[in-house]
């Protein structure tokens, strides 16, 4: 695994790599983010393997979530595009994330959490029933609708070359509060796993670190 990280921050420009199948992309770009900024070019890669696995933050969390902080570290361009979606074991997946470079880091300084003023979050599966994800949505917004009214959900149904080569869904959450604070949760739906157990697992999750962030 130290030799895929070697072979990928040794480079700048345009890469193209095909990741190893045990661990999803949020691995990668996790490390990623941290360093492509201070290449010497401006940094772009495409990525191939999972982006839904387990232990690192899908690909959406990433998107929504981590690509929002770099833009306010200074990395305008910051993005992840989504080209293709790949779940365990197979993968399948792939992404291209792109960024400009930074000569100096922007501070952030947050006193104040503020308060939740909305939930969105995108419920993706490849190679299944069309009816997985509204399951997953209604789930999950029959829970947090008794919370807060401004919630959405995107649904991403995919089939064909774009779905990956195994089947899986998946549910990311974020909360948005009104001093630009985002906290996130993320699941990959294990094997045989009922969606609506996939959304109250993600759903009450996202609640409990939501309580103890924005009630201290």
């Amino acid at each position: 695994m130290y030799n895929d990280h070697r072979y990928i921050i040794n480079i700048s420009g345009e890469i193209k790599h095909e990741c190893c199948q045990s661990v999803p992309l949020g691995y990668y770009l996790e490390v990623l983010v941290c360093l492509a900024a201070f290449s010497k070019k401006k940094f772009s890669i495409t990525l191939q393997g999972i982006t839904h696995g387990f232990g690192h933050p899908n690909v959406d969390t990433i998107k929504h979530v981590t690509m929002h902080y770099c833009k306010k570290l200074g990395l305008h361009s910051a993005e992840l595009q989504i080209n293709k979606r790949g779940y365990p074991p197979q993968g399948g997946g792939e992404v291209v994330f792109s960024c400009n470079t930074l000569k100096l880091v922007k501070p952030i300084h947050w006193l104040d959490q503020g308060k939740i003023k909305r939930i969105r979050g995108v419920a993706s599966c490849s190679r299944m029933s069309p009816a997985t994800n509204p399951r997953v949505i209604d789930a999950s917004r029959g829970v947090v609708n008794n919370y807060i009214p401004d919630v959405y959900i995107y649904n991403e149904h995919l089939k064909g070359a774009l779905s990956g080569k195994s089947p899986g869904h998946s549910l990311s959450l974020y909360t948005e509060s009104t001093t630009d604070v985002i906290l996130s949760c993320d699941n990959t739906a294990i094997k045989q796993m009922l969606p609506e157990d996939l959304a109250s697992t993600t759903t009450y999750d996202l609640l409990g670190y939501s309580f103890t962030l924005f009630s201290c």
